[in-house]
Formats: structure tokens, sequence, C-alpha cells
């Protein structure tokens, strides 16, 4: 699973469309980075259901491992195409939100003491 998301990371510049420009090739870049600690930080949530529960929508409170594993394969190819079929304008938009949004939440779990584990 991990190498799935290094070579996502590592490739993510790379099949991005020509339209994209490279603020937006970096910030995809960016915002991917982030995911895949937010991954992280979620394994470790999962992990220890005595000490924290999920907050994310999308999962359930406290989720499985495979249903972590199974949010953050969809999640970033979902957010890669819809990204992909927005106007430039909108992307560079969207991508400052996105990342912004994960880094807020990936602090958020940082502060409360959930680290990182693959």
């Amino acid at each position: 699973m991990r190498n799935l998301f290094l070579s996502l990371l590592l490739l993510f510049p790379l099949i991005a469309k020509a339209q994209w420009t490279d603020e937006q090739k970096i910030l995809g870049g960016v915002a991917l980075t982030v995911m895949v600690i937010d991954y992280g930080q979620t394994r470790q949530i999962a992990l220890h259901p005595e000490k924290w529960t999920e907050l994310n929508p999308l999962l359930p409170k406290k989720p499985s491992l495979a249903d972590i594993n199974r949010h953050f394969i969809i999640i970033p190819i979902v957010t890669y195409v819809a990204l992909d079929h927005l106007p430039s304008e909108y992307r560079t938009v969207a991508l400052y939100v996105i990342t912004a949004m994960q880094v807020a939440v990936v602090a958020n779990n940082y502060r409360i003491g959930v680290r990182i584990s693959f």
C-alpha cells in the first residue's frame, strides 16, 4: 500500500495533462503528499480506537484498516479526475483549498497526538 502512494506521489506531475500549469502540478504534488500523511495518521487512529474517533464523514467513526485503504485509494483518484475536468483558473483555486484543508486536518491530528503509521 505504501508503495502505491509513493508511486502516485512521484508520478502525479508526470500523469497530469499538458494544460496543468507548473503551479498546479506543484500544488497537486503538495496536496497528495499531505493526503499520504493524513493516510498514515488515519491508520494510527484505526490502530488506537480507544484514543481517537475518526471525524471524516466519508469514513466510519471507528474505521477498519480496509476502510482506510479503500478511502485513500479512491479519494485521490476521484479528486484528480475532478480537478482535471475543471477550467484552469478554478483548478488552481480548488488545489489551494484542498491543500489548505488537508494541512489543517493533519495539523489538528498532530495537535491531538496522532502520529504517522504505515
